[in-house]
C-alpha cells in the first residue's frame, strides 16, 4: 500500500532519515515510509505558514472516518498509515482512539 508518494514525502522531508532508512529491510522501510508520510503531512498542515485550519481538519476527518469505519479514505497516506496501525496494533500514546483529545487544534 505504500506508494511512490511516501518515498517522495520522506526524501523531501528529511534527507538524513531517508538515506539511513535505506539500510532497513524492504518491509521495515515500507513501514517507516508509511509512518513518516502520515506524520510529515499532518505536521506540515500545522507548521506551514499561513496555516489552513480547514485543510488540517479535512485531513483529520478523513483519517478518523477511515479509522472508525474501516473503509479506505481515498488518501494513500492515510490509508497506508491505518493499514500499518492495524498490522502493528499502533495506538497514539498507547491510548484507545476514543480517549484522544482530537479537538485541541
Amino acid at each position: 500500500m505504500v506508494a511512490d508518494r511516501h518515498e517522495h514525502i520522506f526524501r523531501n522531508g528529511s534527507n538524513t532519515y531517508y538515506f539511513s532508512s535505506r539500510f532497513f529491510p524492504p518491509q521495515v522501510r515500507r513501514d517507516v515510509y508509511a509512518l513518516y508520510g502520515f506524520v510529515r503531512v499532518a505536521d506540515n498542515l500545522v507548521d506551514d505558514q499561513p496555516v489552513d485550519p480547514q485543510q488540517f481538519h479535512h485531513f483529520r476527518s478523513l483519517y478518523m472516518k477511515a479509522f472508525t469505519s474501516g473503509e479506505p479514505s481515498g488518501d494513500e497516506v492515510i490509508d497506508a498509515f491505518i493499514e500499518l496501525q492495524k498490522r502493528k496494533f499502533l495506538t497514539l500514546l498507547g491510548q484507545k482512539h476514543s480517549s484522544i483529545p482530537w479537538n485541541t487544534t
